[in-house]
Formats: structure tokens, sequence, C-alpha cells
């Protein structure tokens, strides 16, 4: 019935868009008409009002929201984009949704919110229940294979929690009868997320084992203590999410166990390397098509170097997976932040957030 639905509204949507109608199907202002009636109602964007905000360890903050009938549903793992206007400009971030598809149709996002997090410190407050938000379609392959492995091992630091639980709750709703290794890594007690969640999940799960790693009192996680914390490693199907610096371990630590392909999600930009990276002359970068001129530092992203220049150009995420800030560099060469790929061709897109320049470059914002 929900396949007939989506077809026929899909049938719908391309009549009203036929030339023969034309101006009466300009989709933009019929939307516009649309939200002066009621904010949630649309023809081509998912809308979702907020119906709740509840607290979480530390600052953090679980948000759930109701999409509108555009929403195809989402695979546990899968992130969305948020959209958002905050004193009149617009403002992306990409969330993964900390909970498995309900009946209910609410969606959970799970965020920690810092001074520098614009967009989830508006979720938490000013925002308020009924106000309605933009978001995308679920996005991302970072999903449970089928069929189900039947050992797991998952790594989470922080936040990177959410996809994660979103992924137990999908096996706790199928009954899995499989061993799972969770891995958690925060820096006390008092930050970790979605506790009492979990606590539950355990008991659904009767094969989910937990470790906790709290770099306060044990430092940093390292190769070893992996190894330590998950038996039988090699014959797991390994998950991580977290901030580059684990990534970049847990990737060393399963190319050395594993043959089966590791199952990971990043939430922030690749971090720099070394302090070391930042000394060296500032490039210039000419953005052609306004005229204007901006300086980057060695190893800053393009992004934050525009924006300290007094520029706004469009970005989302931030971290290499929305594409927003996706331009055209016409010469120079780049590196990518994530990859540590260099590049100098010519007429070539990047990234704004995942790029840093390492020669002069031109761009076409």
């Amino acid at each position: 019935m929900a396949a007939l639905m989506r077809k026929t509204r899909t049938l719908v949507q391309r009549g009203l868009r036929s030339s023969a109608l034309a101006p009466l199907n300009d989709v933009v202002a019929i939307d516009r008409l649309l939200q002066r009636m009621n904010r949630r109602w649309s023809l081509r964007d998912v809308r979702a009002t907020l119906v709740a905000v509840t607290p979480e360890a530390g600052s953090a903050c679980s948000v759930w929201l109701k999409p509108n009938r555009l929403w195809n549903g989402h695979e546990a793992g899968q992130h969305i984009m948020l959209e958002v206007e905050i004193d009149g400009t617009r403002h992306h971030r990409a969330f993964s949704l900390s909970a498995a598809p309900r009946a209910d149709g609410l969606l959970r996002l799970t965020l920690r919110v810092s001074a520098r997090a614009l967009v989830s410190r508006w979720l938490q407050d000013p925002a308020r229940v009924g106000d309605v938000v933009t978001i995308s379609q679920a996005q991302g392959t970072f999903v449970l294979p089928t069929p189900r492995p039947d050992k797991i091992l998952m790594v989470a630091a922080g936040s990177g929690i959410s996809p994660l639980m979103a992924m137990l709750e999908q096996l706790a709703a199928e009954h899995y009868r499989g061993d799972i290794q969770l891995l958690r890594i925060d820096r006390q007690a008092s930050d970790v997320l979605l506790d009492a969640e979990l606590a539950i999940l355990q008991r659904a799960l009767p094969g989910l084992h937990v470790r906790q790693h709290f770099t306060s009192a044990h430092g940093r996680l390292t190769a070893p203590q992996i190894l330590e914390y998950a038996t039988a490693a090699a014959s797991r199907r390994w998950f991580v999410c977290g901030p580059e610096g684990l990534m970049q371990l847990v990737r060393v630590v399963h190319a050395e166990v594993c043959d089966t392909p590791l199952l990971q999600e990043h939430f922030a930009a690749r971090a720099l390397r070394d302090e070391a990276e930042l000394i060296g002359a500032p490039r210039d970068v000419l953005v052609s098509d306004l005229g204007l001129h901006f300086q980057a530092l060695p190893g800053q992203s393009l992004l934050l170097a525009a924006e300290a220049a007094g520029l706004n150009p469009k970005s989302g995420c931030r971290a290499g997976i929305c594409r927003t800030c996706l331009c055209q560099k016409t010469r120079g060469r780049t590196r990518n932040l994530l990859t540590n790929q260099s590049s100098d061709a010519p007429d070539e897109w990047i990234q704004l957030c995942i790029s840093t320049a390492e020669s002069d470059l031109e761009l076409t914002l």
C-alpha cells in the first residue's frame, strides 16, 4: 500500500511539473502558500515537527521529530541532513539517527551540544515543541549487512554511539541471538550517552557484552587494548563510529586481523596530524566569480579559511558527507583531509570542508 501511494504521488508530481500548466505549477510558490496554511505541508520537502527534547548526559540531548508523509523511512545506522533558519540564515548539519524505525514514525537525534555547535544549540534551545524543520531523506551505507553476521564488534566514541544504538535496537527487534561486543570510549562516566537505553537492550540481546573505556582514567585507547577488549576479533564483523583519531586506529588494527570490510561512519573532518602542519607560508586563494582573495594556512580547511576571511560559502555537515560545500577549483593543488590525497588537476570539483591548499588556488564558489 505504501509503495502504491509513493508511485501515485510521483505520477501526480510529474503531472504538476508539465509545462502546459505553467505558471500554475510553480512548486516553489505553491510550497510557500502551503507553509502559510500548515508548516508541515510541502510538495517536495520532508518537513518534520519537533515533538520533544529530552536531556541526556552532560550537555547532550535527544531530539524527537515527526516527519511528514514525504519521508521514505530509514535503515538503522543512517543519517539525515537537517536544515534550520537561525537569525535569517539557513544552516545545515548532518545527524545520525539514534533509533531504529519505530511504529509511531518518530525519529530520534542524540546530539552533544557545545558552544560551536550552532544547530545543536538551537535544537536544544531556543527551539520549541511544535517548531518545524526541513530534513533530507535518510542517507548513508553505514547499515547492518544482510544476512546478519553471527559475531559483531562495535566501537563507538562519544556521540558515535548514536547510529550503533539504532543498529542494536534493530537487532533486538529481530530477536538476534548472535554475539555482540560493544566497546565504548568516553572521557568520564558523566559523559556516557543513552546508558539507560543500552541497559534495556542488554536484557533484550543476551549476546551483547559492553566494555567501557574512560580516557580520563586509562588514557587514549591503544591498538593492544582493542584486541584485549575484543575476543575472537578476527572472526567478527567490525563497525566503528567516532572522531577521526579513533577511526585511524581502528582501521589499522582491523587491517591487521580481518579480511572482511570495515563498516565505518565518521562525524568530523580529519584533524591535523601534527602542529607542524600549521608551519609555513599561507596560500592565496582567489574566488574568481566574486573577485575576492583570502588566505589559507597550511593544513587549514578551505571552508574555515573562507569563513575566517568573512565569506559565507554554503556548508552543511562540515565533515565531507553532505557535499553542500562542493565548489570548482580551476587551478592549484589541494589535499583531501580525509584521504590525504593531493591533486593539481584543473577544473576539479572539491569539498571546502575537507580540502586544504598546498599552493595558491583559484576557486569558483
